[in-house]
């Protein structure tokens, strides 16, 4: 029985050794949806905003969102204590 088990765990180690063979991909997606996106874009023109761009929601304070700026129903919630530094209009 011991033979078996040493047997086993050497057979599926070197399962796990085959594993980490390093194969070509046959295709590249990200490089294709890439392109399909620079032609997208090129044909859109107009529907882009301006750079540097600052929504209204910066200055929120942590807590219920204000309801001048959302939809009733609707809403997220806006915390600027998740990031380090976050984007904020001095």
């Amino acid at each position: 029985m011991k033979r078996f088990l040493a047997g086993l765990f050497f057979y599926f180690s070197l399962l796990a050794g085959y594993a980490q063979i390093v194969t070509p991909l046959e295709s590249y997606p990200v490089f294709s949806a890439n392109r399909r996106y620079q032609t997208a874009r090129l044909s859109a023109e107009g529907d882009t905003l301006e750079l540097p761009f600052f929504d209204d929601f910066a200055n929120q304070p942590t807590g219920p969102v204000n309801l001048l700026y959302w939809q009733s129903g609707g809403g997220a919630l806006v915390n600027n204590e998740f990031s380090i530094s976050p984007p904020r209009r001095e």
